[in-house]
C-alpha cells in the first residue's frame, strides 16, 4: 500500500506512516531508483533525535520532482505535535516555483526565500543548510538547488533554532494542511556540522556537488 517504514541508514530510527491512506506509493526513478510519490494527504513521520535535530548546525538535501509549481506545498516539518508556534523549529517548503526556508526563534520566524528555480515534472536536488555561526544572515542560511548555493533573500537569522520533540513530518505540515504533490527520494541526507574550511552554510561547494 506505498512506504510504511523507511530506514534511517545511521540509526534505529525509521520514518514511518502506519496508516495506507496516507502511505506515499513507491514509484522508480528513470535510473531505477525508489522514490516516494506523494499525494493527497500522504506523509512520513521521522522521530526528532539527536543525529536529525540540530539546532545551530542543521540542513538536509533530498531530490524532488514536483507535479506543479503553484501554491505552498511544506516539504520538511519540524515541529512539536501540538502546533504550539513557539516551540516550531523549521520549515522547508517550495513556494510556487521557489523554495522557502521558515527559522523558528522564540516566537520570531524570519525566513530566507529564492526566486523562480522549480518546473514541474523536472527532477531538482533541493537543500538548506543552517549554520548559527555564520558572520552574515546570507551565511547563516543556505538554500541549494542542484549542488549549487542558490541566491536567497534572508531575514534575521538567530544563532540557533528552538528546541524541540516530537517528529519532522516529510511530505506535509501535519495531517491535511499544506500537503506536498510529486516525488521525493530515493535519500534524505542530513547535516549537523561544518565541513572544514566553510564560512557558509554547512557544505563546501565541491561538498554539495558531489552528493
Amino acid at each position: 500500500n506505498g512506504f510504511s517504514s523507511v530506514p534511517d541508514l545511521l540509526n534505529n530510527n525509521p520514518a514511518v506512516q502506519a496508516t495506507d491512506a496516507n502511505k506515499p506509493a513507491r514509484l522508480l526513478s528513470a535510473n531505477g531508483l525508489a522514490m516516494a510519490d506523494f499525494g493527497g494527504d500522504d506523509r512520513l513521520s521521522w522521530p526528532l533525535i539527536a543525529a536529525n535535530n540540530g539546532t545551530t548546525h542543521t540542513g538536509f538535501m533530498f531530490w524532488i520532482v514536483p507535479d506543479d509549481v503553484t501554491g505552498d506545498e511544506r516539504l520538511l516539518t519540524l515541529w512539536v505535535s501540538g502546533d504550539s508556534t513557539d516551540i516550531r523549529k523549521c520549515i522547508f517548503e517550495k513556494t510556487g516555483a521557489a523554495l522557502r526556508l521558515f527559522v523558528r526563534n522564540g516566537a520570531a520566524d524570519p525566513t530566507a526565500l529564492t526566486g523562480s528555480v522549480l518546473s514541474a515534472g523536472v527532477p531538482a536536488c533541493v537543500g538548506f543548510e543552517f549554520n548559527g555561526n555564520g558572520a552574515t544572515d546570507a551565511d547563516k542560511v543556505v538554500i541549494t538547488v542542484n549542488g549549487v548555493a542558490g541566491a536567497s533573500t534572508n531575514g534575521v537569522m538567530p544563532a540557533a533554532m528552538n528546541v524541540v520533540t516530537g517528529a519532522a513530518n516529510i511530505g506535509a505540515y501535519a495531517q491535511g494542511l499544506l500537503h506536498y504533490s510529486g516525488l521525493l527520494g530515493p535519500n534524505i541526507w542530513v547535516f549537523g556540522a561544518a565541513m572544514p574550511g566553510v564560512t557558509s552554510g554547512l557544505l563546501t561547494p565541491a561538498g554539495r556537488l558531489a552528493l
